[in-house]
């Protein structure tokens, strides 16, 4: 059987992953990283945008939040490389300084 192609791989985990945290307010799906696992499987990186939920801090603290209230996220979606099929969709933790 042969492999699904690397921009079919991308173009699926791009719609998974507007899919499922489309309702999260999401925007700016991109292509971070391909990858493959030792069993062939794609790995891929795709970063979005989404709201940041922040607690009630009041008025003034709004206004200052809302200048900030989009973080960048990034989900690693594992596809089995002969159907396409999603194996998982987990966090990929981005270390800040």
């Amino acid at each position: 059987m042969t492999e699904i192609l690397t921009k079919d791989a991308v173009k699926t985990a791009v719609a998974e992953v507007g899919d499922l945290f489309g309702d999260q307010g999401v925007s700016n799906i991109l292509l971070e990283e391909v990858d493959r696992s030792a069993d062939r499987d794609f790995l891929i990186t795709i970063g979005f945008d989404r709201d940041v939920k922040r607690p009630n801090i009041g008025a003034l603290g709004a206004a200052l939040a809302g200048l900030a209230s989009r973080e960048r996220v990034y989900k690693v979606v594992c596809l089995e490389s002969q159907t396409g099929m999603v194996k998982s969709i987990k966090d990929r933790l981005i270390d800040r300084k």
